[in-house]
């Protein structure tokens, strides 16, 4: 079974070792979902073209939050052993 099975890493091993890029990649895609927000929100009233290619630019700054906060979820809930 353990040539089947991964090999998890134990407790002690997960808290000494952890990679901060999942972090910065969900740090960076929220920061550019709330940018992405401003410049709407702040450029709403200029024309009927700006505010539906501000809308387009909005939206695609929460579907890069969605995508960011995926990955450290999904990179520290996999963690197992390197080979």
């Amino acid at each position: 079974i353990k040539e089947i099975a991964p090999n998890f890493m134990e407790a002690d091993e997960i808290l000494n070792y952890m990679p901060v890029w999942p972090l910065a990649i969900n740090v960076f895609s929220a920061c550019f979902c709330m940018g992405c927000s401003a410049i709407y929100h702040s450029m709403l009233c200029k024309s009927k073209e700006c505010d539906n290619s501000l809308s387009r630019l909005d939206y695609g700054g929460i579907s890069v939050l969605i995508f960011g906060s995926c990955v450290p979820i999904l990179y520290y809930a996999m963690a197992c052993e390197h080979i």
